[in-house]
């Protein structure tokens, strides 16, 4: 008898890729098993060559919607006779490894299964903040460790009840094996408190209902969502925008606004197609789009939203406390990232609460931890298609696709610049591009720098064998890296020269390609000839990259 192996690396894990594997394997009376290791998938098949092609080719049409196959290798040998084959498909035990080359699943906008759940009052899951499934829900914010399994996710805390572990065992049940599982009998719950935090005695339906209502009373709440804290208002009251504005000491940069649909969307932005793609994706982003002017009965945008500009970014509920929250309230919501200026997005109840005390009057909590600090992701529609802003929640940290001669790429840990940084952990298998950190002067954000950084090297197990760091002799990341690792091992990068070969790789330059002129507008950037250099032109060939200041 033939067994099969299927090696399938990608983003296959936390996904439900291992259900669709289970179903297209039951659907072509197919026996074997499926696992989960460090390195993605394994599938073994006892069948022929023909039936394993067949399940390959379901696989790729059927992919589940968060998964991506990057490769499938099959192998094949024969048993013995002696050696029977299975009674049937199952899916076995996650398999641990010295090395892990897995990728980690992003957080995911709530589906509209999901969604329906929420809303209907005859669902067990009815306003339940925290409703999920395979196809949705936190992942990367929830990971301490891989593989990917409940025990080794924040959601450890909440053992399962019976009806939740029933979804979670059966694999015919779109909650197969999705670790976030949970409901209001077992699941994380939320409270409202005061800025003391107090909690308060409601006299509503529930805390997400209470907290609407204040918010349309004008008040400003701190409000804990997937990856951070956001600071909520009214989007339509200009008193109370004023006020965050006052309070958080951000005069005029704009603040996001959420709306409760795409319809709502659309009444304050004009969208095309790729707009409401985007908006509507399980990244769920921000998006930055050209405002309409509202001669309707509803409320206009507050002038302080984004004063002086014609854009507006905007969002749709991402989670399922958001959904909540924005169809009770009725309005477009202001939904910023709640911290004290210069620092990180507050991620802690207990940090949020001393923070944010001068500037929230009241503080919607929930009791699931987050592992990790995940800011929105910020898109914009232009004339020339979608430009991504700020890489984060939905996207980071997927793998990005390398050109054509990388495939033999030594590991390398890039540390990113000084301002809005992102740090890159590099091998043959692609980029690992890290979340959004942000401006590294700050204390508390290069100590999340740090905390990231040795999160993300021990979830993939990654040792660098080169480290490249920008060429300014005072950027905290690039003293970082002359500290920690060997001469031999750094390579200092010009900072627009960085610029134009990101520029290269985006549009699939491969590394042997021809020279190419690039021209940076950016801000400084130190100098091959130790001066500080504005605006450059550069020019890119296979052996050098000289790089001449205007």
């Amino acid at each position: 008898m033939q067994v099969q192996r299927l090696r399938i690396r990608g983003v296959v894990q936390g996904v439900g890729f291992r259900p669709a594997v289970w179903h297209i394997a039951q659907s072509l009376s197919l026996k074997g098993s499926v696992l989960n290791d460090g390195e993605g998938v394994v599938v073994d098949l006892w069948c022929s060559q023909q039936e394993a092609s067949d399940l390959i080719e379901r696989l790729i049409a059927e992919c589940p919607p968060l998964a991506s196959i990057e490769s499938v290798e099959s192998a094949q040998w024969k048993t013995s006779e002696s050696v029977l084959p299975p009674d049937g498909f199952t899916i076995a035990e996650s398999h641990e490894s010295s090395q892990i080359n897995a990728g980690i699943p992003v957080d995911a906008c709530i589906c509209k299964a999901c969604a329906d759940e929420t809303l209907d009052p005859q669902s067990r899951r009815y306003r339940y903040p925290f409703t999920n499934c395979t196809h949705c829900g936190p992942r990367l914010s929830i990971i301490k460790a891989l593989p990917y399994d409940r025990p080794k996710t924040s959601m450890a805390a909440f053992p399962l009840c019976a009806a939740c572990e029933s979804e979670y065992r059966n694999p015919a049940d779109r909650r197969f094996h999705a670790q976030p599982v949970a409901c209001p009998e077992c699941g994380p719950s939320v409270w409202l408190t005061d800025a003391s935090g107090k909690r308060l005695e409601i006299d509503s339906v529930d805390a997400i209902d209470a907290a609407s209502t204040l918010i349309v009373e004008g008040k400003i709440l701190a409000v804990k969502g997937l990856g951070g804290f956001h600071l909520v208002c009214d989007a339509t009251n200009e008193e109370a925008v004023t006020q965050l504005r006052l309070r958080k000491r951000r005069p005029a940069k704009p603040f996001a606004v959420m709306m409760p649909d795409l319809e709502m969307a659309e009444l304050y932005c004009a969208l095309n197609d790729a707009g409401r793609e985007v908006i509507q994706s399980a990244a769920s982003p921000v998006l930055i789009a050209p405002q309409n002017k509202v001669t309707t009965s509803h409320k206009s945008i507050a002038n302080s939203i984004a004063p002086g500009l014609d854009e507006l970014g905007i969002m749709l509920p991402a989670t399922p406390l958001h959904l909540l929250l924005c169809r009770d309230a009725g309005i477009p919501l202001v939904m910023t990232s709640a911290n004290l200026s210069g620092n990180p997005q507050c991620i802690d109840n207990d940090e949020a609460l001393a923070d944010l005390a001068d500037i929230a009057d009241f503080f919607l909590l929930h009791d699931r931890d987050i592992v990790v600090r995940v800011d929105d992701s910020v898109m914009r529609q232009t004339a020339s298609g979608m430009q991504t802003i700020r890489r984060a929640r939905g996207f980071a940290p997927s793998p990005l696709r390398l050109p054509a001669g990388f495939g033999e790429s030594e590991k390398v840990l890039a540390l990113g610049g000084e301002v809005k940084n992102a740090f890159c952990l590099l091998s043959s298998r692609g980029a690992v591009l890290g979340q959004y950190v942000g401006d590294l002067e700050s204390a508390r954000v290069w100590d999340d720098f740090n905390r990231l950084l040795s999160h993300y090297q021990r979830l993939y197990r990654f040792e660098p064998q080169k480290v490249a760091v920008d060429a300014h002799p005072e950027y905290i990341a690039s003293k970082y890296g002359r500290a920690a690792f060997l001469p031999e091992q750094r390579v200092e990068v010009q900072h627009h020269h960085a610029h134009v070969a990101a520029c290269m790789g985006d549009n699939g330059q491969a590394l042997d390609s021809v020279p190419v002129i690039g021209v940076v507008f950016d801000g400084l950037g130190f100098g091959e000839d130790g001066t500080l250099w504005a605006v450059n032109f550069c020019w890119s060939t296979t052996a050098t990259f000289p790089v001449s200041p205007i």
